[in-house]
């Protein structure tokens, strides 16, 4: 499930406390392991300014990835790693692993690559005028993930890797100093 102040947990049926479903399901090939949870109701699509979520780590025995995708996004679509999404959309995440960015089904190292562990919080700021997201772990600015290719509109995702894995999301209006 995942709530604009809720948990995400890996499951197959997943809603936000207003009734409002998101997308999600399994990754073909994966099993029944994989789960990508799209924050989305009219209401909390991304097109202009500045957002800004923290993702909080409450449970993490695999890999998580966090970040954004285009409201368009499909999870279930295969492509070859690199590939451009078209039609199904495009995601931008960080691996809680490894810090790294996901994109295009590939693995990138930034700048601020920092993995994250069960616990903590991970800040990103979505910024649709200069195309940029912003990460912060802790609250302490680890740097620009995305620098200007993002294009809205935008939804937050979790996708969760491992049975029992949850992510709390809570969005932060209006933004607090350590995020400018």
């Amino acid at each position: 499930m995942v709530t604009r102040s809720g948990e995400a947990t890996r499951s197959s049926t997943t809603s936000l406390k207003d009734g409002r479903k998101l997308g999600g399901g399994g990754r073909p090939g994966a099993g029944s392991r994989y789960r990508c949870a799209m924050c989305g109701g009219e209401g909390d699509v991304l097109r202009a300014g500045r957002h800004l979520v923290e993702f909080q780590l409450t449970r993490a025995a695999g890999n998580t990835t966090i970040g954004v995708a285009q409201a368009n996004y499909d999870p279930l679509k295969v492509y070859l790693p690199g590939e451009p999404r078209g039609e199904a959309g495009e995601s931008w995440g960080m691996s809680t692993r490894s810090g790294s960015l996901s994109f295009r089904g590939k693995v990138n190292s930034w700048a601020g690559r920092t993995p994250a562990a069960e616990g903590d919080r991970v800040g990103m700021l979505v910024d649709l005028d200069t195309g940029s997201l912003t990460v912060f772990l802790n609250r302490v600015k680890l740097g620009t993930m995305v620098p200007s290719e993002l294009e809205g509109p935008l939804l937050w995702m979790a996708e969760l890797s491992t049975a029992g894995d949850a992510v709390r999301i809570e969005r932060i209006d209006p933004l607090p100093a350590w995020a400018t």
